[in-house]
């Protein structure tokens, strides 16, 4: 059981990554009448188990704008998820995408984190990829 507790930075984001995608692919079996509460719940979701896979480090002033990026991320992705034909050849391909892409997103928000505790060489090219996340956000 300690063994389960004990989990590294790595293993903890390829867990909030595994949930969040079957949390999307989840999307499309909810009643329509309750998907967008069901997307903002997991919206809050993103939040909070990236909050934990982070957490190492990490002050309150720096977890509401680290977190930011992935929560929207999860949001803009959903919303436009459930509009997708309900063939299952188009949506497990996006859901294996937002999965790979969120999962470097994280990757590139704890370099984010780390560096603002010390210096890293990986900090600039972490900045690139957390922008590019940002475009499509922006659009």
């Amino acid at each position: 059981m300690k063994q389960v507790l004990n989990l590294n930075k790595r293993q903890k984001i390829i867990i909030t990554t595994g949930l969040l995608t079957i949390g999307l692919i989840s999307t499309q079996l909810v009643d329509f009448n309750l998907r967008f509460k069901f997307i903002l719940a997991l919206g809050i979701l993103a939040y909070l188990l990236s909050l934990w896979a982070l957490w190492e480090g990490i002050n309150w002033t720096k977890a509401i704008v680290l977190m930011i990026l992935p929560m929207a991320f999860t949001l803009a992705v959903a919303s436009f998820y459930f509009l997708l034909p309900v063939r299952w050849l188009t949506r497990l391909p996006v859901a294996a995408i937002f999965g790979l892409t969120f999962y470097l997103l994280l990757l590139s928000q704890n370099v984010c984190n780390v560096a603002s505790i010390r210096t890293i060489p990986l900090y600039r090219a972490a900045s690139t990829p957390a922008f590019l996340f940002t475009l499509p956000l922006s659009a």
